[in-house]
Formats: structure tokens, sequence, C-alpha cells
């Protein structure tokens, strides 16, 4: 009933069943065996509260050479992630809206700050998930990078523009 990113995202808590939740992109590609792989890792390791997986571009079309050439000064204005290996989330690196899995009690003892996230009508505002992340961090969550668990996320060309990179940044 109320507009906002982090608005659904905590609507969505209420009503999860499960005993994790996955958050995804509505713009990702995921992996065939993505969902295998955290099922596997929660598994392996039951004591981690939250799990993230890399997230790669998907690039559509063929991207300007301004836009290559300058790309790991601004990629996490898309999401990617690239954690070295399987292993411990700590410090600052921390997984994307994109692609992670949190234990659903968990995630609904720490919500969502509405004041952050997209809204329609607003600069590109976001930051929802990595400030909750962080914060569960901080309070003791113990984090896990699952490699296996890798999707691909579209940049259309209208992203891949200097307005729409100033537009992001704006909000930040």
């Amino acid at each position: 009933s109320r507009i906002g990113l982090s608005h659904a995202r905590n609507a969505a808590v209420e009503r999860a069943s499960g005993r994790f939740i996955a958050w995804l992109d509505d713009d990702v590609l995921v992996a065939p065996d993505w969902l295998h792989a955290y099922e596997a890792a929660i598994r392996a390791h039951p004591d981690v509260d939250l799990f993230g997986g890399p997230i790669e571009p998907a690039f559509v079309g063929t991207p300007p050479g301004w836009f290559l050439r300058t790309w790991l000064r601004f990629d996490n204005v898309f999401a990617t992630r690239s954690p070295p290996s399987d292993g411990p989330i700590t410090g600052s690196y921390v997984p994307f809206g994109a692609n992670f899995v949190v234990r659903t009690d968990l995630q609904r003892s720490h919500r969502f700050d509405p004041i952050l996230g997209r809204q329609p009508g607003l600069v590109l505002r976001g930051g929802e998930e990595t400030a909750l992340i962080s914060a569960l961090l901080r309070r003791g969550a113990a984090g896990r990078w699952v490699k296996d668990a890798a999707v691909r996320h579209v940049v259309s060309i209208e992203r891949q523009s200097r307005t729409h990179l100033a537009r992001y940044f704006a909000g930040q």
C-alpha cells in the first residue's frame, strides 16, 4: 500500500514463509544452478545467517568505448560483485540486493529503511540492502559468499550513458 522499493521488500518479508528469503532484482539473469548453489551452501553452513553471490554485467548491445574504459570506476553502480572465492563476508564488501539470501527470522527483525531504495519520481536512490546487510554483520550475523550462485545483471543501452551515471550519483 506504500510506494517504494523498501516498502515492497518489507511487505514481502511479512509474507515470506520459508526459513530463508532469496532476493533478486527484476533485471537479472539467473544461472541454472543458482538456487541449488544456495541450497548446498545453507546445508553446508547451517550456522550462517546470510549468503551472497557474484553479479556480473550483461550488456545490451555494445557499450560506448568510454564506458568500458572507465567501467571499474563505477561498476558498483550496476550492482556488480566479484567475491574472490567462497568464504566469509566481511568488511564493507557486502552483497547487493540483486543476489543474496538471508535467514527469514533475522530479516524480520531488521527491516529495509524506507528512506533508502528506489522511489518513483525521485533521484535514483539505493543502498537499502547494503545498509541492512552491513547492520546485520555489525550485530554479529555470519555471512558467506557462494561463488556458484551467480547472476548476470542486465545493463540496458539507456543505462550505458553519462546521464544515467549523473542521476545515480545525484541520488547517492
